[in-house]
This record gives structure tokens, sequence and C-alpha cells, in this order.
């Protein structure tokens, strides 16, 4: 299962444009919110989604940054992206 998630971050846009481009790439579940991403405790549609996907189930595909996690370079810019947010 595709599951996919889309965040605006002021009450006046509206996500439909994301909902819709995860559409295009099979997503079969969407989970969406109108919050600002600078406190992980706010997002609440975040928690949900991740508490809905379990191991094993999912594979990272960040569509507007080109990194796909099913393919061996989309894994290595994801390692490498995670270890220079670590330094």
């Amino acid at each position: 299962m595709n599951v996919g998630y889309a965040r605006v971050s002021t009450s006046s846009q509206n996500p439909e444009n994301q909902i819709d481009q995860l559409k295009s790439p099979g997503c079969d579940k969407t989970f969406s919110e109108k919050r600002s991403g600078k406190n992980e405790a706010d997002c609440e549609q975040f928690k949900i989604m991740m508490d809905f996907v379990r191991e094993g189930d999912a594979h990272l595909k960040v569509l507007h940054q080109n990194i796909d996690t099913t393919s061996p370079a989309g894994r290595l810019l994801f390692t490498m992206l995670g270890t220079i947010a670590e330094f």
C-alpha cells in the first residue's frame, strides 16, 4: 500500500494540489493537515500516519526532491542527507 502525507503551513493554504500529486504515483491512502512544521507535536495527522504504516511496509519517495528509497541511489542519497543532518 502506498501512503501519502500532505501538509500546508497556514489555514489560508489548500493541500488539494499536494493530494492530487500524491494520487498520481498511486497513493492508496493520504493523510493531510494544515499545520506549521516547526513543532512536530502539532502534526497530529503525521503521527496517525506513522502509526498506520508498519515496519517493512514502506519505502520513502519525496516527489519534489527525487528521493526514492526503493532504488540503491535513492537509499544512498537518503543516508547521506541523514548523515549531514546529524553532523
